[in-house]
């Protein structure tokens, strides 16, 4: 069933980013060939009368495609996708980004409605932990670590991670007034979990509050509207920010290729995260309505979604050949030149760029079996 889930996860992140560049090419007055969700061999397709595009089902639910006139190279049609305007083309290769933003952001935001969410706000302290040794006290709220702002629960934990036990200057602000604390965090280790490495954590419980349609045994603030739907972008800009940080990590060689992972992988975190949701379930039987169970899954699920749509919008920007953002790059030398590089070398370009990608992917996925394992 978790494959099942992971694939229509993967398939609807990809077709929602195939939709975006297919609205722009329309509006743009660009003509779409096809729109196909999946892969493979047809086994359904229609021909709209007002526009001409196939729209298809393939076998392989993998994924989607959006197939324009012109698109890899010279074709004598006004409506090909490169006979038009830089701006159009721009406005096209970025609209399948743009859609993968909106869905990570309403999916993020519809979720908090129905969970809780952690606050960047102290709740309680133990004896003993660095956070109480630095002078931190209930109900203060950390608003930057080392200069870079705290927005969300998730920016303090990515902090704390990539500081790495360092000292680090907490800033928080306490009944208006703010105040600069030193925090050198503790590597706790979990003795449940064998070869667990530890995290460093400062040692507080957060602050929680509900969204307006959780449920609330424990009588916690709800959180309102505006507050919700803000921690939702406030969650968009946290994965598309730590993306960005991954691909720098790995570029200059802080992180290595094992970190990484592919379909395989991807399908692997979604199986496990789906057994843990389900085991949580099964352990609360007798505790929670069949319905309960099912709509935690189902965030748990939709959660993943977020995050991996997020992912996918920065990857395409990349300036890698047969990737959106090396399709925009060969926009902007035009734009710079005053004159388009050659079709046919760029086609080339993207077409060996494609091959590359999919050996790398094939290396990844390699990779990703080898740690299943």
């Amino acid at each position: 069933m978790s494959i099942v889930i992971a694939l229509l996860i993967f398939t609807a992140i990809v077709v929602i980013h195939e939709w975006g560049h297919y609205m722009a090419a329309r509006k743009t007055g660009v003509c779409v060939e096809e729109f196909a969700v999946g892969m493979g061999p047809k086994i359904w397709g229609v021909t709209g009368k007002k526009t001409g595009t196939l729209y298809s089902i393939r076998l392989l639910p993998i994924g989607g495609y959006c197939k324009m006139v012109g698109e890899d190279g010279n074709v004598e049609d006004e409506h090909g996708f490169n006979n038009k305007p830089k701006w159009a083309r721009a406005i096209i290769l970025f609209a399948g980004v743009v859609m993968n933003v909106l869905l990570a952001f309403v999916v993020f935001a519809g979720v908090n409605f129905f969970t809780s969410m952690s606050e960047p706000v102290v709740g309680g302290l133990m004896d003993g932990v660095p956070a109480q040794e630095a002078g931190l006290l209930p109900g203060d709220r950390i608003v930057k670590i080392d200069g870079t702002r705290i927005n969300i629960y998730e920016d303090l934990q990515f902090a704390t991670y990539e500081g790495d036990g360092k000292p680090m200057e907490i800033t928080v602000v306490r009944d208006g007034v703010t105040y600069v604390k030193s925090v050198t965090p503790k590597l706790y280790v979990d003795p449940t979990v064998p070869d667990d490495p530890g995290t460093y954590k400062i040692g507080f419980t957060a602050v929680a509050k509900v969204g307006l349609f959780a449920p609330n045994p424990n009588n916690l603030p709800r959180a309102g509207v505006l507050e919700t739907v803000r921690d939702g972008a406030y969650q968009i800009i946290f994965y598309i920010k730590s993306t960005f940080i991954g691909v720098e990590q790995l570029v200059t060689g802080k992180s290595n290729i094992n970190q990484m992972s592919g379909i395989i992988g991807i399908v692997g975190v979604i199986h496990q995260g789906y057994d843990s949701q389900v085991q949580y379930a099964e352990d609360l039987t007798n505790h929670v309505s069949t319905g309960a169970m099912v709509g935690g899954i189902a965030i748990s699920m939709l959660q993943f979604m977020a995050i991996l749509s997020a992912n996918l919008a920065v990857i395409n920007l990349l300036p890698l050949p047969a990737l959106d953002g090396g399709r925009l790059v060969f926009v902007l030398i035009e734009a710079i030149a005053r004159k388009p590089v050659p079709r046919e070398k760029e086609g080339m370009v993207h077409l060996v760029g494609f091959v590359l990608l999919m050996v790398f992917a094939v290396f990844i996925a390699y990779h990703d079996v080898l740690k299943l394992l």
